[in-house]
């Protein structure tokens, strides 16, 4: 009779462990399952709704903090659903332009301090701004990379299929992302892994998107490689002469911020560097 009850006891353990086995299983697939559907509602929107409601805005500063607050946040969902690929790239590019806005105000401190005979203060200043310029590269980079995983290496495949004009307007951005990755990994004088091949294979990329409707910016990008890269320019053609007349076309007023992005108005300040 002990026995049996002895036997009986293990049993119900055993059914019990069993049980909560099975219970805390399904939460976690629960839980999975919840994870998964607000990361795609959350890329869905801000890839629909965030991202084109700061193009409409002109404030950089806004967009920058969204980014460098929210990027953590957003990229964890690859963990449990789709990796965000084309909205690493916005990210990316945003945050990345954060950090070169700091190595600009790096670089006016030191043109103060210099003017103020403080080299101290000045070497300091230039050593900041070379950082800023890395943790630049570093972010271009990324958005170069996630650009590269959602469209295909430029190299290696034939131009997208977009389905829709922020499709194109991401790859855009991609692109300028891989080229600006390059300028700040230079400036920067450290070697981030950006390849030194990227400026080639953006100016390739951007015979995938029709000048005209991009208000100039695909033209923009060719020419910044052809005075950034000697012998890339083909004859005949003059740089600065394309780069003049890409920043003369003006962009529609639904991309405010955008005019920070386009590669004719930022290829000048690119070219001062070189």
């Amino acid at each position: 009779m002990n026995d049996f009850r002895k036997t009986s006891s293990r049993l119900r353990g055993l059914l019990v462990a069993a049980g909560a086995g099975v219970l805390l299983s399904g939460c976690g697939a629960v839980n999975h399952m919840i994870y998964k559907t607000t990361g795609d509602v959350m890329q869905g929107f801000s890839r629909n709704h965030t991202v084109p409601y700061l193009m409409e805005s002109d404030d950089l500063a806004m967009g920058c903090s969204m980014s460098e607050a929210t990027a953590p946040l957003l990229m964890s969902f690859g963990r449990v659903t789709s990796e965000p690929d084309q909205l690493a790239v916005m990210l990316y590019l945003s945050s990345g332009s954060c950090a070169e806005e700091q190595a600009r105000e790096h670089g006016l401190t030191a043109s103060r301090a210099m003017h103020s005979m403080n080299a101290g203060e000045a070497q300091d200043a230039l050593i900041r701004q070379k950082r800023a310029h890395a943790l630049a590269a570093q972010r271009y980079l990324k958005g170069w990379q996630h650009h590269n995983a959602h469209y295909g290496d430029p190299d290696a495949s034939e131009c997208p299929k977009f389905k829709d004009e922020m499709d194109e307007f991401i790859y855009l951005a991609g692109l300028l992302s891989g080229m600006q990755a390059l300028n700040a990994q230079i400036q920067s004088s450290s070697s981030i892994g950006v390849p030194f091949n990227t400026g080639s294979v953006v100016g390739r990329a951007t015979q995938c998107l029709d000048n005209k409707k991009w208000w100039g910016a695909p033209m923009g990008l060719r020419a910044t490689v052809w005075a950034m890269i000697p012998g890339t320019m083909p004859e005949g053609e003059d740089a600065f002469e394309r780069l003049a007349i890409a920043g003369d076309q003006e962009p529609p007023p639904v991309f405010g911020l955008a005019t920070f992005f386009t590669p004719s108005r930022r290829s000048t300040k690119m070219m001062t560097h070189w």
